[in-house]
Parts: C-alpha cells; sequence; structure tokens
C-alpha cells in the first residue's frame, strides 16, 4: 500500500492513561448511524486516522463516528466528525483489521479538540522517548 499521509501521525497508547479510564472504552470509535462501537483509534493527524477494528468496512465509504476521549478537551469528552474509509487491511489475528479512515467533515469545535488530542500526544510520545 502507497502511503499518501501529508502529516504527521501520533499514536495513542492507552497505557499512559489508565489513571483516567479503562483501557476497553479509550479512543473508542462508535458510528452513530447505528450507534455501534466499530474499533479503537491507535494513531492521530490533522488529516485522518487509523483504527483497530474486529469487522471489515466498507471503503470509500463516509460515516459519521464518534471518538470517545480519556478526558475533556475544549469542554467535551468526544469528538464527532465524518469520515471517508480509505483502506481496510485484515490481520494475522481472526477478526482483526486495521482500517485508515480520512476526515471528511469536522466542525471547527471538533477541529480544535482534534488539534488538542494531538499535541497531548506529542508530548507524551516526546516524554516516553527522552532520555532519562
Amino acid at each position: 500500500m502507497d502511503d499518501k499521509r501529508r502529516s504527521a501521525r501520533y499514536s495513542i497508547d492507552p497505557g499512559t492513561h489508565t489513571d483516567r479510564m479503562s483501557k476497553a472504552s479509550m479512543f473508542l470509535i462508535t458510528n452513530l448511524l447505528k450507534d455501534r462501537p466499530i474499533g479503537h483509534m491507535i494513531d492521530v493527524s490533522q488529516g485522518g486516522f487509523k483504527m483497530s477494528t474486529w469487522k471489515q468496512i466498507e471503503t470509500k465509504t463516509i460515516y459519521d463516528l464518534r471518538l470517545s476521549l480519556p478526558e475533556d478537551l475544549y469542554g467535551s469528552n468526544y469528538i464527532v466528525f465524518a469520515a471517508e474509509c480509505v483502506w481496510c487491511e485484515k490481520q494475522r489475528s481472526p477478526n482483526s483489521y486495521l482500517v485508515g479512515f480520512r476526515l471528511w467533515s469536522v466542525t471547527p469545535e471538533n477541529s480544535h479538540r482534534i488539534e488538542q488530542l494531538i499535541e497531548l500526544l506529542k508530548g507524551v510520545q516526546v516524554k516516553q522517548t527522552s532520555p532519562s
């Protein structure tokens, strides 16, 4: 698969947030149309994100989604947006897929929340990679 990323990606490590929320509910992605969880965000950029999931996701389809956050960002513990599924890859484990989404439609408020989430993740990753 060709890498078409235009901006840096930041990994989400649930282990750094276990004191705030259980890992099972962290960074949960919910399909708003069906009001059902569809996976967990594992990295994010200004233009999109990667998700792990237990089911195949239809590509070239736009989904209305909600991302649950481990803490409030700009007064909310979730982000709502539309995103297009651009790829879906089956993994070696049964019922395991990685899925790439491109952000399609995001309100200005939720765009600020995504920016703040990225800044928080940058800080965590810098701390984890800095020499002691």
